[in-house]
């Protein structure tokens, strides 16, 4: 079922952006859309005037990358007065320009969100595999058009990684896959993985995840296992504080480089 969006009842500005809709296979998932992702939009502009000699232009962000090689990422979809030469030779450009003419344009853009918009930092892991720390935007620019300068219209989601989902769907099977006997255990696990997450280190939250989910655990009562489960809370309390402070100390890094780069 395609997902429509009109412009005065959703993220897209009241302007000249008057509908759009997601015709791919993807599709937002509430108010979000993903990083490492495709997406192809159809948008419906309504010019509301003519104006000789003027010219109006619909981008997207120049972190966007095109789906194939080959593939432009504007598509017009309908015969609009404002089209020309300019116009579709920029059919393959983050930036597209039309003539203004009053009417309606309908077209399509077809791009893939690359992870680089939302990794902040990559830190090694003392078994040398690298993390991502992942952050969030909370109002994501997709598609913008200006006239004169002026934005007349843009289209707003939310941005994050596919990861972040992924590990609140592997947190709630955690939370249901053990016996009660083992409820001491998995809170541990959520709760420890939780603040991992919650610092932007969602890739060693499923990591830890999945680590627990991979296990066979007998049944209980056996006064070992009640040895290790206890053990094992106190290991997962001693990882999050070692990735935490790495976190912590890979911000500080970074912020110290910035401020000798500004200041130089």
């Amino acid at each position: 079922m395609l997902l429509l969006y009109q412009a005065s009842a959703c993220s897209a500005q009241e302007e000249w952006i008057y509908s759009f809709e997601f015709v791919g296979a993807n599709k937002p998932v509430d108010d979000t859309v993903f990083a490492d992702t495709e997406y192809t939009i159809e948008i419906v502009i309504m010019v509301p005037y003519t104006l000789e000699g003027a010219r109006f232009s619909i981008s997207i962000p120049s972190a966007h990358e095109p789906i194939t090689p080959t593939t432009p990422f504007w598509e017009i979809v309908n015969d609009y007065a404002g089209v020309d030469g300019e116009s579709m030779r920029a059919l393959a450009n983050r930036v597209i320009t039309f003539k203004v003419v009053k009417g309606e344009l309908r077209l399509r853009v077809k791009f893939r969100i690359p992870s680089k918009n939302i990794v902040v930092y990559t830190i090694t892991a003392p078994n040398g595999i690298n993390y991502n720390i992942y952050t969030t935007i909370e109002s994501y620019t997709l598609v913008s058009a200006v006239f004169e300068d002026n934005p007349v219209g843009s289209i707003e989601f939310r941005l994050t990684s596919s990861k972040v989902y992924d590990y609140e769907s592997k947190r709630e099977r955690l939370q249901t896959a053990f016996s009660s006997e083992y409820e001491n255990l998995v809170n541990t696990v959520v709760s420890e993985s939780d603040k991992l997450n919650d610092a932007g280190l969602t890739d060693y939250a499923i990591s830890l995840a999945d680590s627990i989910l991979s296990l066979k655990l007998p049944e209980p009562p056996n006064p070992m296992l009640v040895y290790g489960l206890a053990l094992t809370s106190i290991l997962l309390g001693a990882l999050s504080i070692v990735f935490l402070s790495m976190y912590t100390r890979a911000r500080g890094e970074t912020a110290y480089i910035r401020r000798v780069v500004n200041s130089s």
